[in-house]
């Protein structure tokens, strides 16, 4: 307990207000007086009878000094406490720049500070919690970090302000026992690739009364540099349609206010240039989207640049070179269901709201009855955009007609995508499905199943015709689907345009746990050797590229077969990712993008070149370095001599023979990849003598998302102003036997009480209240008192 050093020390915390304690002191008062002077005791013995009234009134003022509630407030003491220490470590790929001796900065900091002989010591003193610090911070361990390799340091940016941030706001402050003694130690090069001002970090830091000590690695060399990079925001545009090209320019010691950024473009239209002005002043980082249009079909290059500084040492960077496809005007999409359903709905809905989408939209809702939508065009039978084509009873067949007009093969050969929902048989014969099959493999359609298998398990001349174009063996009688079941993509969903971030706006692999589950997904009995499977059930576990399809269903599915692309939805309900409540607004939008990019891709992604024997084909004409490549040869027939390779020219000119090789999927198709390894563009060659065409070229750009390696000079000032200004310490690379003892010194605490304690919350004081009321009680009753 703490002791009462002062009577002007108690102040008063009453349990009632006081004027109601008085008021009932003042009737017990009363009653006590009047009890004792109307008792025939009393006056027989008045003195005592005086005496024990003196003893009630002295008990009733005693419980009404209770009720008032005398308090204090303890007095401010010094504790020893076990400080805890959050070490920030940094793995930015900065850190790989060797100018510490030798050494990389990265091996500096591990042998100087995260060594065992380093950092037990401070264990000894100190509560350490160790985090990693890049694009994101996480948490890690001692042992984890004893392990890190040499190539551990390779986050594409540094948010080390974010960093301190998320620390100080753990942090409760104002002198609590729980954060006493807490520091930040930052074990860093200083170079914040995010651009914010430290100020309000240093000023939490204040706030929270939590020291920060830095160790600054590396040379701070200063240098002047300009850096363009860019990225178009799609692979290929339609014609007409408005694209963007996303150009950011970073500047470094070079306190430019105004930069020019000149785009020339060169295709199927000619050249052309303009100049867009880009505002620098009082930053380092700008970024500003170009909009680009097309109306003829074909591949543009675009050459992004800025005007050299003399001051710049390299002016590689200044010169970025882009290639964008242009494809016809729109896409015509065929949407069949037999049996409608919310799912094919929804899918429609969001297509009709692409502007570079024609779909035709054949419903079969009854035997009797067949509706014909036409979006984005005009329906053949004189019907409006938009407006229904039917049949009904005793009304006559013009959507029956209709449907049959479409689904002739003259007519169903001039759609690029089909997507078949489920119960196509309810439109005619097996040769239907026959004609689909042969537009997908041999001229180069896609097709998507988007409700699992289109036909009725027991429809056997149907699953013969359609077998070849799906991606899956869809499951037989018996084997019931899963219910309920939430669906995450696989490492191979990132090489796919339409689930990429870019495009939806929001990374769909790490917000699986956020969608809206569906209700029903279809199992199968097998996945086909050549599909890559993009998302799996999360039913037990989560979803990896090999889990076994009992444990992760696959749930979205792709294949190139033929010319050709198929891809299955294997489930129902996908359509409820396009219901928003408060809690995904972020989702926003997200199902209408990833509608409208699968059926772009889709379109795309066959081939059906009239006069071409050989296709070379690359997965992307804009990759980051590092990133995959894919390369696609596909062949009309078997040619003699058959590729073996393509020629790979790199940015500095050198030629590197690439092997391709048969494509498990078609024997008509050889497959190969490669990995830009630095930023240019990249010429792919292929050479086919006696084949038509004889020789094709593509282009891929690549380019260094990472500004890391832009500015790659330490900032020790930064980090020292850091230290400063929060009350730490700054200490060199070689000074981690230091650190343990400054720690120690600053491990007492002082603790200062907020919370007042009662006066009369004492044993002594309850006992001796108890044995007065007693003690009268006694008295009162051997004198004969009431």
């Amino acid at each position: 307990m703490f002791p009462i050093s002062s009577i002007a020390a108690i102040f008063l915390r009453p349990a009632l207000p006081p004027i109601v304690i008085g008021f009932g002191t003042a009737v017990l008062f009363g009653l006590a007086v009047l009890a004792y002077r109307r008792s025939t005791a009393a006056r027989e013995r008045p003195v005592a009878s005086l005496g024990l009234m003196a003893m009630r009134i002295i008990g009733i003022l005693a419980v009404a000094s209770i009720l008032l509630g005398p308090s204090v407030i303890p007095p401010t003491v010094d504790r020893e406490m076990r400080p805890k220490v959050t070490v920030l470590i940094d793995v930015s790929e900065s850190m790989r720049t060797p100018d510490c001796g030798p050494r990389s900065r990265f091996e500096a900091m591990s042998d100087n500070w995260l060594e065992p002989s380093a950092m037990d010591p401070i264990v000894a003193v100190a509560e350490v919690d160790l985090r990693l610090v890049g694009e994101r911070s996480e948490q890690v361990g001692r042992s984890a970090v004893g392990q890190l390799p040499a190539d551990a340091a390779n986050a594409k940016a540094t948010r080390l302000l974010e960093a301190v941030t998320d620390v100080l706001n753990e942090t409760l402050g104002g002198g609590t026992a729980a954060d006493a003694g807490r520091r930040i130690l930052v074990l860093s090069d200083g170079r914040d690739t995010t651009g914010g001002s430290p100020s309000p970090a240093i000023e939490l830091a204040r706030n929270r009364g939590v020291p920060i000590d830095t160790v600054t690695f590396g040379a701070a060399v200063l240098r002047r540099d300009l850096a363009v990079q860019s990225a178009p925001t799609q692979e290929f545009l339609y014609a007409d349609e408005e694209g963007g090209l996303i150009v950011r320019l970073q500047q470094t010691g070079l306190p430019l206010a105004e930069v020019n950024v000149e785009v020339k473009v060169n295709g199927p239209e000619g050249v052309s240039t303009t100049s867009h002005p880009m505002d620098l002043r009082g930053r380092t980082v700008a970024e500003i989207q170009i909009p680009i249009r097309h109306a003829t079909p074909g591949q543009y290059e675009y050459l992004i640049s800025v005007a050299g500084r003399p001051e710049e040492i390299d002016t590689t960077n200044n010169v970025q070179t882009l290639f964008v496809d242009v494809s016809k005007a729109k896409a015509r999409v065929l949407l069949l269901e037999g049996q409608p359903s919310w799912d094919m709905k929804f899918i429609a809905q969001a297509l009709r709201k692409d502007p570079r989408v024609e779909l035709t939209q054949v419903s079969r809702l009854s035997d009797k009855r067949t509706e014909v939508i036409v979006s984005g065009g005009s329906s053949r039978d004189g019907s409006k955009d938009g407006q229904a084509s039917t049949g009904k009873p005793g009304a006559g067949s013009a959507g029956k007609g209709e449907a049959a007009r479409i689904l002739a093969p003259e007519s169903l050969a001039k759609f690029d995508v089909y997507i078949l929902g489920r119960g196509i048989e309810r439109f005619g014969s097996p040769e239907l499905a026959a004609a689909l099959r042969d537009r997908v493999v041999e001229r180069g359609a896609g097709i998507i199943f988007a409700r699992g298998a289109a036909y009725a398990a027991d429809q056997d001349s149907f699953a013969a015709a359609l077998g070849p174009v799906e991606p899956v063996t869809f499951a037989a009688r018996g084997k019931p689907p899963l219910k309920n079941v939430r669906v995450a993509l696989t490492a191979s969903a990132a090489s796919m345009p339409w689930l990429g971030s870019e495009r939806l706006g929001i990374d769909l692999a790490s917000n699986a746990d956020r969608l809206a589950p569906w209700p029903l997904l279809h199992r199968v009995d097998r996945v086909k050797p050549a599909t890559i499977v993009l998302a799996r059930a999360l039913a037990t576990g989560e979803a990896t590229e090999g889990a076994e399809d009992d444990d992760n269903p696959p749930a979205i599915v792709a294949m190139r077969v033929g010319r050709g692309t198929s891809v299955g939805l294997l489930g129902e309900g996908i359509w409820k990712w396009a219901l928003v409540d408060r809690d995904r607004e972020r989702f926003e939008g997200v199902y209408e993008r990833c509608m409208q990019g699968l059926i772009r891709w889709v379109a795309s992604g066959g081939d059906a070149r009239p006069g071409q024997e050989v296709t070379l084909r690359l997965g992307s004409q804009s990759a980051k370095i590092d990133d995959s490549v894919t390369i696609e040869v596909l062949l009309d027939e078997v040619i003699s001599p058959m590729p073996t390779s393509v020629t790979l020219k790199h940015p500095d000119g050198m030629n590197e023979l690439l092997p391709i090789s048969p494509s498990p999927a078609s024997p008509l198709r050889l497959d190969g990849s490669f990995r830009p390894s630095r930023a240019g563009t990249y010429m792919v060659t292929l050479e086919t003598p006696g084949a038509q065409p004889a020789m094709q070229q593509r282009f891929v750009s690549a380019f260094d998302p990472s500004v890391e390696r832009i500015n790659t000079s330490s900032d020790p000032t930064g980090m020292g102003t850091l230290a400063e200004r929060t009350g730490g310490r700054v200490f060199a690379p070689d000074e981690a036997a230091k650190y343990p003892e400054h720690v120690r010194r600053h491990r007492f605490a002082t603790i200062a009480s907020q919370e007042a304690i009662w006066v009369w919350n004492r044993f002594p004081i309850l006992l001796m209240l108890c044995t007065w009321f007693g003690l009268e009680w006694i008295l009162r009753r051997r004198a004969g008192l009431p």
